[in-house]
């Protein structure tokens, strides 16, 4: 008999953490795990996250894309502001299972999200992953494409931060990975990672949470994101391999994606201090 998802989780079930309203002021790691807003402890900056950089990517059809998904659901008698809350927050909640099943805790799963789950459980099951490091937060700085200039406040550098799901050994490889539920959109995927993958390294918290050091991230060989779907798993490694041939290497894809990223992160932190400066 094939054993449930509550009690493969609770084979693997380790001491709950105990959660608790924070009071008074805020530490730099409850700014980054209740808001996703990351401390760099080398130079005390609130750096602008990866998740805002990766927003500000357009492939050109952004608002196309949107406004024809929604006039089909309509069409089609549906409510479209329904039914993308009713993906957001499926996504959210599996994202939370695939987190307590990677740190060994239990999760009561409603019926609905089972599917999703079970596709998660089947995977792990094959493929037995080693978790390496989950739901770490990271920085990483990149110099400013225009030199010392105002957007940067003349240090010739650019911040940025964020939290990335896991780290993982499978296939061989070492694989930065992050979990998705949705349709796969490879451009912002990249661009996601390649962010993540050029860290300078995991932000140490000391025991009131602020932000006191980094440490070395761990090796990678691939990133890829882990699509969990009802109807199994899709590893969807970026950049994309099959584009790899003598003159275009993975490296210089690699390269070349967090150039993008750079290059958005300038744009970012440019408007907003023109923000700022129209105030």
């Amino acid at each position: 008999m094939k054993a449930s998802l509550a009690d493969i989780l609770a084979e693997h079930a380790g001491p709950e953490k105990a959660t608790s309203r924070p009071r008074g002021k805020v530490s730099d790691q409850q700014f980054a795990e209740s808001k996703h807003q990351y401390t760099d402890p080398r130079t005390g900056e609130r750096v602008v996250s990866v998740t805002t950089v990766v927003g500000a990517f357009d492939s050109g059809d952004k608002l196309g894309r949107g406004a024809r998904a929604a006039v089909n659901i309509e069409r089609a008698g549906g409510d479209y502001r329904a039914e993308w809350d009713d993906k957001r927050d499926t996504g959210s909640r599996v994202h939370s299972y695939a987190d307590l099943w990677l740190n060994g805790k239990t999760a009561e799963i409603p019926d609905e999200d089972g599917p999703w789950m079970d596709a998660f459980a089947d995977w792990c099951d094959v493929k037995r992953p080693e978790w390496l490091v989950t739901e770490r937060a990271g920085v990483g700085s990149v110099e400013c494409p225009a030199g010392p200039c105002g957007v940067c406040d003349f240090t010739g550098r650019l911040g940025f931060g964020g939290r990335f799901d896991a780290i993982g050994y499978w296939d061989d490889l070492f694989t930065l990975g992050d979990f998705k539920t949705g349709k796969s959109w490879r451009p912002e995927l990249t661009i996601q990672l390649a962010g993540y993958a050029n860290f300078d390294g995991l932000i140490v918290y000391d025991g009131d949470g602020k932000a006191v050091d980094i440490e070395p991230l761990p090796h990678i060989d691939r990133w890829c994101g882990i699509y969990i779907r009802p109807e199994g798993v899709d590893v969807i490694e970026c950049p994309d391999p099959s584009k790899v041939d003598g003159d275009w290497t993975a490296d210089q894809m690699k390269a070349e994606a967090f150039q993008v990223f750079t290059n958005l992160l300038y744009v970012k932190k440019w408007s907003n201090q023109i923000n700022r400066k129209g105030k």
